[in-house]
């Protein structure tokens, strides 16, 4: 989207005043930076075998020795907030050697993390970037880890090539960091008067599993996934490429918490299902990495999103925000609800100062230092003579309906769009309810309580559930006494729908198979997936791996070798697979139909009941001419999988 049409690679050594080849600091040490207050600040760097290094800061002096490796680390006792700019020395006494940085900090760092929502600069907003243009905080400070996609976890940091050490946050440095991040930063070191450090490693289009350390998806029952290749800005979506290349350095800095925002990737892919498991496993991970448990996560939830035309549900956004939601179960995590932020056409909504300042009101209450209700969550909910009556918390002094206005055409100022989708504050808007017949309408709502509102229909007499802001652009009003809106739920429990292609049917994989059913080659394709032969419960089978030159899919292709059934000869035909239930995740299988390769023909879950099943589906156009990159049937996951084989029945 932007810095990242930069191919090259700075990788950081000791920046600073001065320093010598023989000790060095770890390029994570850089002039301006801020220092975590009140935890131990390791010191690490390199330097000859043996010496003695001492490390001066902030009245401090500690010493160590390097190790057979020439590795050393000091530590330093923990510190309180410090906004003097002060020297970080390090000296070998042995042989009088100096490595040294300037202007360090003492304060907060929050690490700012996702896909594009995140990592858009203040640039990209020309009326965000006139509004801050006088903008010139020296208590605030920036740095921006290079989009690196690698192979294996790397200790080594590498800077964006604009922030080539960490930068004073004035307005040139500002228009090229994170428009999330800068008004996060600025109103949390505005209102907490404590240094904060920002550091961005956020890549745009990328889907949560890269930001995933690859032993944390295995333990999660995704299973072994190959090492992605090191491909630039084309690695969004390889497993774990990200958190190896961009995270995994970082992990010995200590830092006070991250902010995150991300998911809108997955909305369209198979992983919805399971985002909630994965976004989880993200924190967890994270905060095993950093060591440290009570790390603060704060995300934003996805804004309103018109575009997207393969969701006929029109509702795989909101699914996604309800997978956001689960992690409040976590502890020291908070969100930041945008339902009255959006844009119609653009899924980089241009109004970024309050999304950063709701970031920072999050974090400002958990230091207690503003008192704020927080967003409106749902409670419980009571049907009662037809109507249904929905409690809220964080209320405030009591619910209220806001005006909202979303703009319909892009790059426009909040508010501007004559376009723009409004409702008004005089009713409530945003409720839908359903009966027995699971099918939901627009519904009314009225405010009855400080904390309740009672939703009704008068085409359902007898409503089963309700829903608010169930939709990927939603329009909804509700809002606590602050004014801050309230995020979207269901009260029912109903099956994700169909957002790609229909889910199969699963059975045991131990029933019989049909008469006439002809089993299928598999097609080693060593480029694409890597089979690797297994008994599994007694059963012969084959575990369809990722490979290095895939993104994000690990694929098993299959021929039908019986010309009988061939270039469409035999359009009515079953496709069976057994497969191992073993893990969370989905597999896709696409075919080559009359009307075109790769059609899909549905979607089966996997669910982690470590049996051997059995999906099948019956197709009305099957053409099989190996069109689909030589084969005529493709199994694809998101994850390794396991099969036992495929078979093709005709009529």
């Amino acid at each position: 989207m932007r810095r990242h049409v930069f191919i090259w690679t700075i990788v950081l050594a000791a920046i600073g005043g001065y320093s010598d080849s023989a000790l060095k600091l770890d390029s994570l040490f850089m002039d301006n930076m801020v220092l975590q207050r009140n935890k131990p600040i390791p010191v690490f760097g390199t330097a000859t075998p043996g010496q003695e290094i001492m490390v001066e800061f902030n009245g401090q002096k500690q010493s160590g020795l390097a190790g057979a490796n020439g590795e050393w680390q000091v530590e330093l006792a923990p510190m309180k907030a410090d906004a003097t700019g002060q020297p970080l020395s390090v000296f070998s006494q042995a042989s009088s050697l100096k490595s040294q940085i300037s202007n360090v900090l003492i304060g907060d760092v929050w690490l700012c993390g996702g896909q594009s929502n995140m990592d858009t600069p203040i640039n990209s907003y020309p009326f965000l970037k006139k509004e801050l243009s006088g903008v010139s905080n020296s208590k605030l400070r920036l740095f921006v880890v290079e989009m690196k996609a690698e192979p294996c976890p790397k200790d080594t940091v590498s800077s964006d090539p604009v922030f080539s050490t960490w930068k004073e946050a004035d307005s040139e440095a500002i228009s090229h960091f994170s428009a999330v991040g800068t008004c996060f930063g600025l109103r949390l070191q505005q209102e907490s008067g404590v240094p904060i450090g920002l550091i961005e490693s956020a890549v745009g289009g990328s889907q949560i599993q890269p930001w995933i350390p690859a032993e944390k998806l295995e333990s999660m029952g995704f299973g072994s996934i190959q090492a992605p290749q090191d491909r630039g800005v084309d690695g969004r979506n390889q497993p774990c490429a990200y958190y190896n290349g961009m995270i995994h350095a970082l992990r010995r800095l200590p830092i006070k918490g991250v902010i995150w925002y991300q998911g809108e990737s997955n909305a369209g892919h198979p992983s919805i299902v399971c985002y909630d498991q994965l976004f989880k496993g993200l924190i967890s991970s994270w905060r095993e990495a950093f060591g440290l448990s009570e790390m603060r996560f704060y995300f934003v939830q996805l804004a309103p999103y018109g575009r997207t035309g393969w969701d006929q549900s029109g509702e795989s956004w909101a699914f996604i925000r309800e997978a956001q939601e689960s992690v409040l179960s976590m502890p020291h995590t908070g969100r930041a609800v945008i339902t009255d932020l959006g844009e119609y056409v653009d899924i980089h909504p241009a109004d970024k100062r309050p999304v950063g300042e709701r970031l920072a009101d999050i974090a400002l209450r958990d230091m207690s230092l503003i008192d704020s209700p927080g967003f409106p969550m749902v409670g419980n909910f009571r049907i009662s003579e037809g109507r249904v009556q929905v409690s809220f918390s964080n209320v405030g002094n009591g619910l209220k309906p806001e005006r909202v206005a979303m703009n319909n055409k892009a790059k426009l100022a909040p508010g501007t769009d004559p376009e723009a989708f409004v409702v008004e504050a005089g009713e409530v808007a945003g409720f839908t309810i359903c009966g027995a017949d699971e099918k939901f309408v627009p519904a009314q709502a009225r405010i009855v309580d400080a904390d309740t509102v009672e939703v009704w229909s008068d085409a359902v007499s007898e409503p089963i559930a309700v829903r608010y802001g169930w939709e990927n652009f939603p329009l909804c009003n509700l809002a606590n006494s602050d004014g801050l809106p309230a995020s979207p739920f269901r009260t029912d429990d109903f099956p994700m729908p169909i957002f790609r292609a229909p889910i199969l049917e699963r059975r045991s994989a131990d029933e019989p198979l049909p008469a006439g059913a002809v089993r299928c080659a598999a097609m080693k394709k060593s480029d694409e997936s890597l089979l690797t032969p297994e008994i599994i419960q007694g059963r012969d089978a084959l575990r369809v791996n990722h490979v290095e030159t895939v993104m994000r899919m690990a694929y098993f292709y299959a021929e039908d070798r019986d010309s009988a059934l061939r270039q469409g000869k035999h359009p009515k035909q079953t496709i069976v697979v057994n497969y191992l239930d073993d893990g969370p995740g989905t597999i896709e299988l696409k075919y080559d139909s009359i009307s075109k390769p790769w059609k899909s023909a549905g979607i089966i879950e996997i669910k982690g009941s470590g049996e051997w099943r059995r999906f099948s589906v019956e197709l009305e156009d099957a053409r099989f001419a190996g069109r689909c990159n030589g084969a005529d049937i493709r199994l694809e996951s998101f994850r390794d999988f396991h099969v036992s084989g495929v078979y093709v029945i005709p009529e």
